[in-house]
C-alpha cells in the first residue's frame, strides 16, 4: 500500500527517530512525504537508508486514492498545541488537509502524539480536530482522556512515547563524569536569553566544583529552529569554554544518542532529551518548558525537583548545583513492560491495516 506520510521534517531527533520505526516496522509498504525542496536535505540521512520513503511536491493535495494511495500517516509529536495563533492556526490547517483526505475515501491515521497546551479560542474547536483521524494514539493519560470524552474508545488508544520502545537506541557500555544538558532555542529572543545565562552560571559551577566536562546537546539543528544557536551563544557567555563541548544532532540518531548516554547526569529540557534520560537510567533534573514533559513525568509518578523554563530568571542556579554534588539527584525505574507498551503506536496501526 502506499501513505502520504506528515511529520516534522526540521532534523529533530524525536520525530526522526518515530519515522525510523514507521518505516522499518513496515517496510512493504511506501511512503510519500511532502517537503519544500530547500528543506530536502535534512532528510538526507533518512533517504538514503530507506528505499520505501519518497518526496513528492509539496503543493499537492492528499487526494490521490485512485493512485493507489490508502491512507495519510501523521507521526503526531506536538501535533495538537494551540497555545498560539501561528500554532492554532497550523493545526487547523493540517485538520482541514486530513478532512478532506478523510472525505476523498482515505483513511486518516495521527499516532505517537500528544494534546495541548491549548488556549482560547481554540480549545472550541478541538472536539472537531480530534474527531477527524480514524485512529489516533497519544502519548501520555492526561492526552488521553482529553482525547477519550471526545472520541469514545474507539480507534483510540494511550501508550508512552514512541522513542521508549525503539530497541535499536543502545546506551554507551561506559559512562563518564560529566554533565549533559540538552539546550532550546525558544524563538523568544528574552527567554533565550534568560535560559542561556542560567545555563552558562550552571556549567561554570559545575566545572568549577568538579574539574568536569559539560556537553551541550543540541537536539534539533533544522531551517524552522536550530538549538545550535542557542548552544553558541552559551559558549560565548561561560568563563570555562574549553570545558564545554557542543553535540549536535546532525542525522545519525544511533550515535548521538550514544554520545548523550555516556553522560552521568543529564539536564533535560527538550522532551525526547528526557525520554533518553528516563530509557538509560541516567541521573537527571529536568528543565521543563512545555506541558508534554509534566505530563510524562506525572504519568511516572515523578516527584523530584523541576525547574519551569518560563521561570528560569528566578531559579537560583547554586540550588541546582548542591543537588548534583551532594548526589541528590535520581532516576525512575523503568520497567521492560513499559518499553515494551511504547511499540503500541505502531502496533495499533498494523493491526488496523491487517498486517
Amino acid at each position: 500500500m502506499k501513505f502520504w506520510l506528515w511529520f516534522y521534517a526540521d532534523r529533530n531527533f524525536g520525530d526522526d527517530v518515530m519515522v525510523k520505526m514507521l518505516l522499518e516496522q513496515l517496510p512493504e509498504h511506501e511512503f510519500y512525504l511532502q517537503v519544500e525542496r530547500e528543506k530536502r536535505f535534512l532528510l538526507r540521512s533518512l533517504l538514503s537508508t530507506y528505499q520505501n520513503l519518497h518526496i513528492s511536491d509539496p503543493h499537492k493535495i492528499y487526494v490521490q486514492r485512485k493512485r493507489g494511495f490508502y491512507g495519510v500517516i501523521n507521526i503526531g509529536g506536538s501535533i495538537f498545541q494551540m497555545h498560539t495563533h501561528p500554532h492554532g492556526l497550523g493545526v487547523i490547517r493540517r485538520s482541514l488537509k486530513n478532512l478532506v483526505s478523510k472525505l476523498s475515501g482515505l483513511k486518516v491515521f495521527v499516532i505517537g502524539s500528544n494534546i495541548g497546551p491549548i488556549r482560547y479560542p481554540y480549545d472550541i474547536i478541538l472536539p472537531w480536530i480530534l474527531k477527524v483521524p480514524n485512529v489516533l494514539t497519544v502519548r501520555d493519560y492526561y492526552s488521553f482522556e482529553l482525547a477519550r470524552n471526545v472520541r469514545g474508545i474507539n480507534e483510540t488508544a494511550f501508550f508512552p512515547d514512541m522513542v521508549f520502545g525503539y530497541d535499536a537506541l543502545k546506551p554507551s557500555k561506559k559512562t563518564q563524569n560529566c554533565l549533559g544538558i540538552s539546550v532550546y532555542d525558544s524563538r523568544n529572543p528574552l527567554y533565550n536569553y534568560y535560559f542561556c545565562r542560567f545555563i552558562a552560571k550552571l556549567s561554570d559551577m559545575y566545572v568549577e566544583n568538579t574539574g568536569d566536562e559539560v556537553r551541550l546537546f543540541a537536539f534539533e539543528t533544522g531551517t524552522h529552529r536550530n538549538d545550535l544557536s542557542c548552544a553558541y551563544s552559551i559558549l560565548h557567555m561561560v568563563q570555562n569554554s574549553r570545558m564545554i563541548r557542543i553535540i549536535p544532532y546532525i542525522g545519525d540518531v544511533f550515535e548521538f544518542a550514544k554520545e548523550f548516554s555516556k553522560c552521568n547526569t543529564i539536564i533535560p529540557v527538550r522532551f525526547h532529551s528526557l525520554v533518553l534520560a528516563l530509557k538509560f537510567k541516567r541521573k537527571f533534573l529536568p528543565i521543563s518548558y512545555s506541558i508534554k514533559s509534566l505530563n510524562l513525568l506525572h504519568d511516572l509518578g515523578y516527584s523530584g525537583p523541576i525547574v519551569h523554563y518560563n521561570n528560569i530568571s528566578n531559579v537560583d542556579p547554586n540550588a541546582i548545583i548542591t543537588k548534583i554534588i551532594d548526589n541528590e539527584l535520581s532516576t525512575i525505574k523503568i520497567p521492560k513492560s513499559y518499553l515494551d507498551r511504547a511499540k503500541g503506536h505502531i502496533q495499533m496501526l498494523k493491526h488496523y491495516l491487517g498486517v
